[in-house]
């Protein structure tokens, strides 16, 4: 995101991690590192593979290994494509693979009838986004390479695909649905909150980060002192939020998780 952004606005970030890619490009292949616009396509590439950090480490090793000289950055696509096909098995079909595989596992945290409109929401966004990427590989490098961050190419991967929830560290929030499903009322903090329950269960957190949010949330101030130290108790209200929704949707609801 970092080459991504100062194409078009010059943004200070700290080297680690957000120009950690151009870090070891320059350092394993100079002649990658150096062209910003050759790092993002190898990245790109990269997430396509079932071990991205990996491929990318060992990409530039092959490269640097074979004195690869690209003359555009499609070529580094062509080349991380061909390079890590896994026999007959073409690294696209791999990417196939892996986006279907992707939809299933995000869709088996929905079981029940109150996630339909996103779980409507996910299967779009993830078809589309596959379709997309398929039909065209080089899709990002393309835009980034338009003069003006709102070209044409961007607007209508943004009509396809929408956004993703966005918050800034006061819960302000914005969202954007895929223009072909915006009629669904879809509430997009939903796989938030399932990051919220991991943290509980992986690292013990109490109280959930969503709070701002559902401060401002268009149903109005939902929150209350649970928030902090006891979010799971939610999932017992007749207005679930997010948390809560998930909490009760998994079975938990009279599970209080230990202290210790």
């Amino acid at each position: 995101t970092h080459i991504a952004q100062n194409r078009f606005h010059t943004i200070v970030h700290n080297a680690i991690p957000y120009m950690a890619a151009q870090l070891v490009a320059e350092n394993e292949y100079d002649l990658i590192g150096e062209n910003d616009l050759y790092v993002f396509a190898l990245c790109d590439a990269c997430l396509m593979t079932l071990q991205p950090g990996l491929i990318f480490y060992r990409a530039l090793q092959y490269m640097k290994k074979e004195k690869f000289q690209p003359a555009n950055e499609r070529e580094v696509y062509d080349y991380v494509m061909q390079r890590f096909k896994a026999e007959t098995i073409s690294l696209m079909s791999q990417f196939s693979w892996k986006s279907g595989y992707t939809t299933v596992q995000y869709l088996g945290y929905m079981t029940t009838s109150i996630f339909n409109n996103e779980k409507q929401w996910i299967n779009h966004v993830l078809k589309k986004a596959h379709d997309l990427r398929v039909s065209n590989p080089y899709f990002l490098i393309d835009i980034i390479k338009q003069p003006q961050i709102n070209s044409p190419q961007l607007v209508q991967v943004m009509d396809e695909l929408g956004t993703p929830l966005m918050m800034n560290l006061i819960g302000e929030a914005w969202f954007n649905p895929p223009k072909q499903i915006a009629h669904l009322p879809i509430q997009a903090d939903r796989f938030s909150a399932i990051l919220e329950i991991f943290y509980l269960f992986e690292y013990g957190q109490t109280e959930c980060e969503l709070k701002e949010y559902c401060k401002n949330c268009p149903e109005g101030d939902v929150t209350d002192e649970r928030c902090d130290n006891s979010p799971w108790e939610r999932a017992k209200d007749d207005q679930l939020c997010g948390y809560g929704a998930f909490y009760k949707t998994w079975g938990l609801s009279d599970y209080i998780p230990s202290k210790t």
